[in-house]
Formats: C-alpha cells, structure tokens, sequence
C-alpha cells in the first residue's frame, strides 16, 4: 500500500471468491507485533457459497519509513490459515514554496509591508493544509 504523506488513510479493498457450494465464516488475525498503522476493517464474516466478499484494510502511516504487518486469513470449516504480509511505504509529496526567501528590504521602524509567495502542488491531487503561527520561526 502506498500513501502520499503522513497522517493520511489510504484504503485497500480486495476481493475473495468462495468457489465451493458451502457457506462458511472467516477471519483475519493479526501476527506478531501489532503496527497501529494498519487495521482491518473486515475483521470477520460470512462468506456465502459461490459468492465473493469484499476484504477492507487501511493503512494510515505516521512516519516517512516503510511499514509491514503480518494477518492470518483463517477459515475454521476447511481448517484453512494462510499468512498475509500487508506492507505500507509513504513518500513525501511534491509540494514547495515558490521562493526559497522573500525580501523586504530596508525598512523604517513601525511601517508596514507585504509580499506574496504562492504554495505549488505538484501532485495530480489536492491537498489541505494549515500555517501554524505557533510553530513559525523568523530569523
């Protein structure tokens, strides 16, 4: 699974077929460490006979790094468990200021001034985004 950015849900739905003529129930059981990253949105159900289900996972990355969970798809009726590796990378997406600085020249002691930079995407998608007056450094 691929994000584009931090802190963003990225869905993945998939589909399995039961091809026999028995209805049965399955689950998905995460393995080993559990990464809050990733989390199963089809925990458990019913697969009907002949039919296909529809599988959820989400993969919400907090950090730039490569990002893996192991599930088991069981299904108890068969004694069926195969395991899964569902892996998340994030890349940073194109977005910049259209000048590294802005200058304001020499001025006098209590006058005012202003100047415009403009924030270019360079994704096919839209992004939001907040300025934090908090967190802004002037040097």
């Amino acid at each position: 699974m691929a994000s584009l950015g931090v802190r963003v849900r990225n869905t993945r739905r998939f589909y399995v077929v039961n091809p026999t003529n028995v209805s049965y129930e399955f689950s998905w059981i995460p393995q080993g460490n559990n990464n809050p990253c990733f989390r199963c949105a089809t925990p458990k159900g019913l697969m009907l006979a002949g039919k296909r289900c529809e599988m959820i996972f989400e993969f919400t990355p907090q950090q730039l790094e490569l990002q893996e969970m192991f599930w088991y798809f069981k299904i108890p009726h068969f004694q069926v468990s195969q395991l899964f590796v569902f892996v998340g990378t994030t890349t940073e997406p194109r977005v910049a200021l259209d000048r590294a600085s802005v200058n304001f020249n020499t001025l006098m002691i209590g006058t005012k001034t202003s100047q415009s930079i403009s924030l270019i995407n360079q994704e096919l998608i839209p992004f939001n985004f907040v300025l934090d007056k908090t967190r802004t450094i002037l040097i």
